[in-house]
């Protein structure tokens, strides 16, 4: 049980994660849109809170404002832990944009990158260049050495590639033993 909005409403747990609270206006019923948006501030828009343990958990909250006899009466809400739906849409973003092995931007998101930095390059007028870089005999390495050391020499590289350019820059992996 916990208070919303510091306005002493009650909030009961309830299966699923979800928390069903009412904030009375009393007095404040003059004030509905004031207290309306105080809530919404507070919680409509920010869905990230942290846990007493420091945990990230993400929230789902719905606000309605209820009328008694034509005039504002309370404000309801319900709250829903939505933490592992956003982690999952953020691992899911992941595997879409990022290579699994190196962790560099996969094909897609370079590509989009690119044209981003191409767009500016010819709005600002400025230079850019562009390095496309394949390992020599890295099929050798697979096949005498085994798809572990291969992995280990493709992540090497990839970590080597973006200790040597500024955080601005994109190093990407275009597969194989390909890099940009």
């Amino acid at each position: 049980r916990g208070a919303l909005a510091g306005g002493g409403a009650e909030v009961e747990d309830r299966p699923g994660d979800r928390a069903r609270s009412a904030l009375p206006l009393g007095a404040q019923g003059d004030r509905c849109g004031e207290v309306l948006a105080l809530v919404m501030l507070h919680l409509g828009h920010t869905d990230a809170t942290l846990t007493s343990d420091e945990r990230r958990i993400w929230l789902r909250i719905t606000v309605r404002l209820e009328l008694r006899d034509g005039a504002p009466y309370r404000i309801t809400g319900l709250t829903q832990d939505v933490t592992e739906e956003r982690e999952a849409g953020e691992r899911i973003e992941q595997f879409a944009h990022f290579d699994a092995l190196t962790g560099l931007p996969n094909r897609f998101l370079f590509r989009q990158r690119a044209d981003e930095a191409i767009a500016a390059a010819r709005r600002d007028g400025k230079p850019l260049a562009l390095l496309f870089l394949d390992l020599d005999r890295f099929k050798f390495v697979n096949d005498t050495q085994g798809h572990e050391a291969g992995d280990r020499l493709l992540q090497e590289v990839a970590g080597r590639l973006r200790a040597c350019v500024r955080a601005s820059d994109t190093v990407g992996r275009l597969g194989g033993d390909e890099f940009l």
